[in-house]
């Protein structure tokens, strides 16, 4: 991954340089951290429950259709079931981010699109608000990866593709690689 990751840390002035093998490795930890940090603030933010001192404008927020205003800015217009968000629904957030897809139980939990405040999006399966199954994130600066998550985590196997064409496939466990993987 020459260029990316290194760049930055050279711009810190953390290196100069380095060895391929660690140079992936650190760009995969990059990578799980950027996710991290851009989902730290939605699951966060996202209550366990529909009525945490929202304001229901639109049906009952009780069964069926309804939008919810939540105290935080948060604005979920979707189906309900029992109070809580379940179905199909959108997510708001007061940033500019969008989540669309599906709840269970209050919980962002199914197939869904999270749309970042930066343009970056993970579309794929979620659990418990958490990426789980398989998906993509998509970065603002072009790269991809596509694979399987765990609990918000890669692991198992994925590959990521930069914008200058270089791509990376190989096994994934706790969002690291488990060896090196395979240059195509």
């Amino acid at each position: 991954i020459p260029g990316v990751f290194e760049d930055l840390l050279r711009r810190a002035g953390l290196t100069s340089s380095f060895n391929h093998s660690y140079s992936m490795a650190a760009t995969m930890v990059n990578l799980h951290l950027k996710i991290c940090v851009a989902m730290m603030f939605y699951f966060i933010a996202l209550p366990s429950a529909a009525f945490a001192g929202g304001k229901c404008v639109e049906g009952t927020c009780e069964e069926g259709m309804g939008k919810l205003i939540m105290s935080n800015g948060i604005v979920y217009h979707g189906n309900f079931k029992g109070k809580k968000f379940n179905g199909k629904g959108t997510m708001e957030y007061p940033d500019g981010a969008k989540y669309d897809g599906d709840f269970t139980d209050g919980e962002q939990d199914g197939y869904g699109k999270m749309t970042y405040k930066d343009g970056s999006e993970y579309e794929g399966e979620w659990r418990m608000r958490k990426r789980h199954g398989q998906g993509t994130m998509k970065y603002k600066d072009g790269s991809e990866y596509k694979g399987t998550f765990e609990y918000g985590r890669a692991q198992g196997y994925g590959t990521i593709e930069w914008p200058n064409g270089k791509s990376f496939s190989g096994q994934f466990k706790n969002g690291q690689p488990v060896n090196t993987p395979k240059k195509r």
